[in-house]
């Protein structure tokens, strides 16, 4: 965390462009004339196209400050994850299992990633940016959301406690929260979303979550990105639930039901250390 940041007028070199010609991104980039505050860091360099206006739809209180649905005509996008002259890299938020991902759950839209952590853990940054929100946020609880140079935004939710400010600027692998369980949350875990210009992303297409890398460096990010499923879908009608009774705790009720610790909270979306209350119904299969 800089707590002290060094401010200056820089352009920042733009690293997203919207194309039409999907076989290759323009070069022929429009520079804006509005130079943008943000904390000095050595080897910082950058410009933003005035078209895409990145920076444009800055604000530290409304978590989608754009706006701008994606739609039937959306125009392909070159991302740039890692600029290799920069030195960047990406950093997985947090070691832990993956309790749920993108997609229709419950019949509500889950816009991210759940991985498990236990509350007091530390969360890192994924890539480089600028703190655009730190701070409680409704259902998020306490949330930081990082505004990349790549036009990219990630989202880190429910954290028991935040390690930077609003303006700060963050490198990838940097510590900016403690995992928690604040908001709406069953139990500790981190809520990992990654958004382009407010819309949520299906990650599993560009990150490898079996090794926790990315597939690519860069991607021409289209509307199959932003794809779901179409209806909500209903739990299977061979599903099989358990009503929790005084005493049990997860790892009896994982043996009397023949399933693993791991597998009732993928399936439950919660973590070993969330209070089971009696009545409550866990499917188990």
């Amino acid at each position: 965390m800089l707590t002290q940041p060094l401010f200056a007028e820089i352009h920042i070199p733009l690293i997203v462009t919207q194309i039409e010609d999907t076989t290759k991104p323009k070069t022929n980039y429009t520079q804006q004339n509005n130079a943008l505050n943000v904390p000095m860091q050595e080897g910082t360099a950058a410009t933003v196209g005035e078209e895409d206006g990145m920076f444009a739809a800055w604000d530290n209180i409304d978590i989608d400050p754009f706006k701008s649905p994606i739609t039937a005509d959306f125009a392909p996008v070159f991302i740039k994850f890692l600029d290799p002259a920069r030195n960047e890299k990406f950093t997985f938020p947090h070691p832990g299992i993956i309790t749920s991902h993108f997609g229709y759950r419950w019949h509500r839209l889950h816009k991210g990633t759940d991985i498990d952590c236990e509350t007091g853990d530390i969360i890192k940054a994924a890539f480089n940016g600028v703190i655009r929100i730190a701070r409680y946020h409704s259902g998020y609880g306490n949330l930081v959301i990082i505004r990349h140079d790549n036009g990219l935004e990630t989202f880190y939710g429910h954290l028991s406690a935040l390690l930077v400010s609003e303006g700060d600027y963050v490198v990838s692998g940097q510590e900016i929260g403690l995992g928690g369980n604040t908001g709406h949350s069953t139990g500790s875990h981190l809520h990992w979303e990654i958004r382009y210009r407010g819309n949520a992303i299906d990650t599993r297409k560009f990150i490898n979550y079996e090794n926790r890398k990315l597939w690519w460096t860069e991607i021409y990010l289209d509307k199959s990105f932003f794809k779901i499923a179409p209806t909500p879908t209903a739990p299977p009608v061979n599903a099989s639930y358990y009503l929790v009774k005084r005493g049990d705790t997860l790892a009896t009720i994982a043996k009397a039901n023949g399933v693993s610790e791991s597998k009732l909270c993928a399936l439950n979306r919660i973590t070993k250390n969330t209070l089971l209350k009696v009545g409550r119904k866990l499917r188990v299969s």
